[in-house]
């Protein structure tokens, strides 16, 4: 019998490619999201330290230009942290959509894989049966020289 051949293995081989494409296309979209994350808490830090400072402007002597400046740079650190937080949403939108093209990609691969495994199945259970059919042959063949050599 002829070896097992699967028709749609360039199929299955190319599922594997995309699955594999999408699995880095995650990859990036959540090494994106820890930058945007890594980001934020880095000015979440950084607003914390002048709110310390602004706070310490208070005590002794008042320094009123130092006391606007800090203001402001905590309302343009304020305005960073919203813009950012908005950004690190955006990144695990597209994180959870990578991840659900992902998991279709999955799937899409498993059916040729499942179908492959059925295919060789029945390869393997055709092969038996055809090895069956030729050792049956075999003992039938014997079977008859032996019948034949009672009746000369």
């Amino acid at each position: 019998m002829k070896k097992f051949s699967f028709r749609l293995e360039r199929i299955l081989q190319y599922k594997a490619q995309v699955e594999e494409q999408k699995r880095r296309d995650l990859n990036a979209r959540l090494d994106e999201l820890a930058e945007q994350n890594r980001i934020l808490q880095f000015l979440t830090q950084k607003r914390e330290e002048y709110r310390k400072r602004y706070s310490e402007l208070f005590h002794g002597h008042v320094d009123i230009d130092g006391l606007k400046t800090t203001r402001r740079y905590l309302d343009k650190i304020h305005r960073e942290l919203v813009l950012q937080a908005k950004k690190v949403v955006d990144c695990e939108k597209k994180v959870e959509k990578a991840k659900v093209i992902l998991l279709e990609a999955m799937r899409d691969r498993k059916k040729y894989e499942n179908l492959k495994e059925r295919k060789y199945k029945a390869y393997i259970k055709e092969s038996n049966l055809a090895e069956q059919k030729t050792l049956d042959e075999f003992a039938t063949q014997a079977a008859a020289r032996k019948v034949e050599s009672v009746f000369r």
